[in-house]
């Protein structure tokens, strides 16, 4: 059998904004998130926003503990979605398929806490 190829992604950088996890009608989670990384082009700097897409169980991870300004490592394969409009205007549109993350920094999505003894703190 002939090399198939190989699609693999992998990317650092900070979430943009919080995610948008919803659930299908059949109640898989799934988490959308974007995350931006830059290259230089000459004496330019330009930057690529990266479209991500997570499921299932690895969507509640990102549910729980992904937030806007988390660092993460995001690995997976470069998908492409093509549709066509009411209109007939073609699309395309590339995202990554998430499979694995590395979360580098960031604080749990929670309630914000807050711990009151009722004595003064001397400092």
């Amino acid at each position: 059998m002939a090399f198939q190829g190989q699609n693999l992604i992998l990317i650092t950088g900070y979430v943009a904004k919080d995610p948008d996890v919803y659930e299908t009608e059949k109640g898989t989670k799934v988490a959308n998130f974007s995350i931006p990384t830059n290259r230089k082009w000459g004496d330019k700097v330009i930057t690529d926003w990266h479209n991500c897409v997570a499921w299932g169980k690895l969507a509640d991870v990102i549910f729980n503990f992904v937030s806007k300004g988390s660092l993460l490592q995001v690995s997976g394969q470069s998908i492409t979605k093509a549709w066509e409009d009411k209109n007939k205007v073609k699309h395309n549109q590339s995202e990554i398929l998430v499979e694995k993350i590395l979360l580098l920094g960031g604080k749990k999505r929670e309630e914000e806490t807050t711990t009151d003894t009722g004595q003064d703190v001397p400092f």
